[in-house]
């Protein structure tokens, strides 16, 4: 996941946080619903589920170190 000015990529829950509200760019390795690359605007984060209101989707995910 990349944060506005792909120069600063999302990895930590305190990102998530800190870029609420921003455009975000969103490229998964495993495709969804035959989508790999998605664009929106990060509404946060809710117990490891990113969320907007807008989504046709939810994703849920494993937060790693690396």
């Amino acid at each position: 996941m990349s944060s506005p000015g792909l120069d600063r990529p999302i990895k930590s829950g305190d990102d998530f946080v800190r870029f609420a509200g921003l455009e975000i760019e969103l490229k998964l390795r495993i495709a969804v619903g035959n989508r790999k690359n998605f664009k929106g605007v990060l509404q946060g984060l809710r117990s490891g589920i990113v969320n907007t209101p807008d989504a046709k989707f939810s994703l849920l995910f494993e937060a790693s170190d690396g």
